[in-house]
């Protein structure tokens, strides 16, 4: 099998690539052929309805626009699949994505009734017949519907091209890569399922629902939860900082942003009354949270003396706060020190519960 991944992110290295990535390799573990296409590098020009293309005698005809699709359209006919790679841009796909369907009218050439379905279908000229297409769309959000016109869309573009819709995977949540799914179980499943996805793909032209299942796995424990994490990725972009990417490196770098957030979770009534606690991440990165008469405040330094002092690395404490580490076992294990009241550390979980935003 001959497949085609058309990748339609503008911003590189981030969700959108990595899911791409991982599908591809999934696909070379098998006898699969694959050509990979970035859209987004390509000079490909907006279709101008000039119907040029549809006057030619030849089974697909010409575009008059020299641009780089004329190098890509002969990979679409060669192709016995495609896979559509896009981030979801207010509600559909990437304008990359859609140019390129755009000038795919070369293959459309008018149209027929057909009399088993009952209605009307276009022509089309691939010599290659049937194709699949696998879809693989990015939303930053897990707002409901975000990826319905979407996946509509797709829907409706296979439909007219004769193509075989194999799968629509709907990967949703992508701050949450950014900034806390470095180090989760769950991201550790969907992008492990991504590999099985396309290795599935190329040897057996399907994907098992199972797999599918698992790539589309929700990774924050509620929408509070996911709301909460992600406003550490709009904080990032608010200052300026474009280190998002795949890892949750930003975050560690920035652990005022996520004390911060979490100091918005204080709950008073599990709180005590009185109590200070300091975080020391290396790298002179220090900081103190101080807690008086049912307020909660976050400070870079510090006048008073401290109950609980924590002693870590920055992804340590992102997995502690994310509820992905065990305090305990990373104690053992040399890579959590704490000093002082330790039947507040024990508290913390009550003092700032995750997913209250």
């Amino acid at each position: 099998m001959r497949v085609l991944i058309l990748r339609g992110n503008p911003r590189k290295g981030g969700v959108s690539d990595k899911m791409a990535d991982l599908f591809a390799e999934g696909l070379r573990r098998t006898p699969a052929h694959v050509d990979d296409v970035d859209l987004c590098s390509s000079n490909i020009n907006p279709c101008r309805g000039c119907f040029i293309c549809s006057s030619s005698d030849s089974a697909r005809g010409a575009c008059p626009i020299n641009d780089d699709m004329r190098a890509i359209i002969p990979l679409v006919e060669e192709a016995d699949a495609l896979v559509c790679v896009s981030p979801v841009y207010f509600y559909g796909m990437s304008a990359q994505m859609k140019a390129f369907f755009d000038r795919c009218f070369p293959f459309v050439k008018g149209y027929d009734f057909d009399k088993e379905k009952g209605n009307l279908i276009n022509i089309t000229s691939f010599p290659l017949k049937p194709k699949k297409l696998v879809t693989i769309s990015i939303a930053s959000g897990r707002l409901r519907g975000s990826f319905d016109a979407m996946s509509a869309t797709y829907a409706s573009i296979a439909g007219a091209l004769g193509i075989e819709y194999v799968a629509d995977i709907r990967r949703g949540e992508s701050p949450y890569f950014s900034i806390l799914g470095g180090m989760s179980l769950r991201v550790r499943r969907v992008l492990d399922a991504m590999v099985k996805a396309g290795e599935q793909f190329g040897l057996e032209g399907f994907i098992q629902p199972r797999t599918l299942r698992t790539a589309e796995l929700e990774l924050a424990e509620s929408d509070a939860a996911f709301a909460a994490n992600a406003k550490v990725f709009w904080a990032l972009r608010k200052r300026g900082d474009s280190r998002g990417g795949f890892s949750s490196g930003a975050a560690s770098e920035d652990m005022g942003i996520l004390l911060s957030e979490m100091c918005k979770r204080f709950s008073p009534q599990n709180s005590p009354k009185n109590a200070s606690i300091r975080f020391d991440f290396g790298d002179s990165r220090v900081y103190s949270i101080k807690i008086a008469e049912g307020s909660c405040e976050l400070c870079r330094s510090s006048d008073f003396k401290e109950q609980l002092a924590v002693y870590c690395a920055p992804e340590v404490w992102v997995g502690l706060s994310s509820g992905r580490k065990n305090a305990i076992e990373e104690m053992k294990k040399g890579f959590l020190k704490v000093e002082g009241d330790l039947s507040l550390m024990a508290k913390l979980n009550r003092i700032f519960p995750r997913g209250n935003a």
